[in-house]
């Protein structure tokens, strides 16, 4: 048996993986694209940062697992898959913890334009005065989750710690008796979006999110509001974003993902004082690692014995066959 590997990860994973494979499969690395022909010998597939659509997945005659490292899955055609009986897998959970300290990061960020007084101290500016009206605390402030799954759980539990008041939207609400121990209240939609002083996304990139963050949804917003984006690039619709930092609908933004990835060098994000950027890294800690390791490893046995796998990782149950 074979488990095929593509994209990059940290220098002691792939070692760690082959110590934790049983003897009898064989670890095989997939460099790029054009080696996509040894995908159609795994009996397994571990991907990360590549796309598997459904033109890739016909060719999966062996596949039982395609494998996701991390907790999105809109790089793979999760219906093709699951028609051709293929199961495709998360990690759910491995990485909300450095996702959540992610978005406390970019909030502070945003707030106190960390990134500007950095590079203006590093080339010999002594600024203080000019901060003053414009740095905020977290502290006082309403943030307001939309969608609040494991991550979105974590900053909620961050934040309370900050004395922020937590408020979130998700389309199905919790147990009255969740929101009071996580310390969240639920919102409409609407009410969120004219309440928050910070918006942080905590959605998956489906059909019925992307775009869904948008102009009508920044016109909602307070002028002093930030957004926080650690999901998926394409839940926010980034002309209507530049718009609004630009005419100052919205007051600024941290950004770790985008529509398209890598940033294009031209985009107007990477101009602006009032955004902080992070290149899709809020999944990536060496912390993680072995972790990730572990549920990948188990996934695989799982499926390998003919058991089923966890429902918070299976993402295509209602396309398989």
């Amino acid at each position: 048996m074979r488990l095929a590997m593509i994209g990059p990860y940290a220098s002691d994973v792939k070692p760690a993986i082959r110590q934790k494979l049983p003897e009898d499969i064989e670890l095989v690395e997939v460099s790029g694209n054009d080696e996509y022909q040894k995908l159609e010998d795994a009996d397994f597939i571990v991907l990360r940062n590549f796309r598997l659509d459904a033109p890739d997945i016909t060719g999966l005659k062996k596949c039982k697992l395609i494998q996701r490292w991390g907790v999105g899955y809109d790089t793979v055609d999760i219906e093709a898959a699951g028609k051709q009986g293929i199961p495709v897998a998360i990690t759910s959970g491995v990485n909300s913890a450095s996702v959540a300290e992610l978005v406390i990061c970019l909030m502070l960020s945003v707030f106190r334009h960390v990134p500007v007084m950095n590079a203006q101290l590093k080339s010999g500016e002594w600024e203080r005065q000019m901060f003053i009206d414009k740095s905020f605390m977290i502290k006082g402030k309403v943030a307001g989750l939309i969608g609040c799954g494991s991550i979105g759980k974590l900053v909620a539990k961050k934040l309370n710690a900050f004395d922020a008041r937590v408020v979130y939207y998700d389309p199905i609400r919790m147990e009255e008796s969740q929101e009071n121990e996580l310390g969240i209240t639920y919102l409409a939609f609407d009410e969120l979006l004219k309440t928050a002083d910070i918006l942080s996304l905590h959605l998956p990139s489906i059909d019925s999110t992307k775009g869904f963050i948008n102009r009508d949804v920044f016109s909602k917003m307070k002028p002093t509001a930030i957004l926080i984006n650690t999901a998926r690039g394409a839940i926010v619709n980034e002309r209507d974003l530049i718009e609004a930092l630009e005419k100052k609908v919205i007051a600024g933004a941290g950004l770790d993902c985008f529509v398209n990835e890598p940033i294009e060098k031209d985009n107007p994000l990477l101009r602006m004082d009032n955004v902080v950027l992070t290149p899709h890294v809020g999944g990536n800690t060496q912390d993680i690692s072995m972790e990730m390791v572990d549920r990948v490893i188990e996934n695989i046995s799982l499926v390998r014995e003919g058991k089923d796998l966890d429902p918070r990782d299976l993402v295509n149950a209602r396309f398989i066959k």
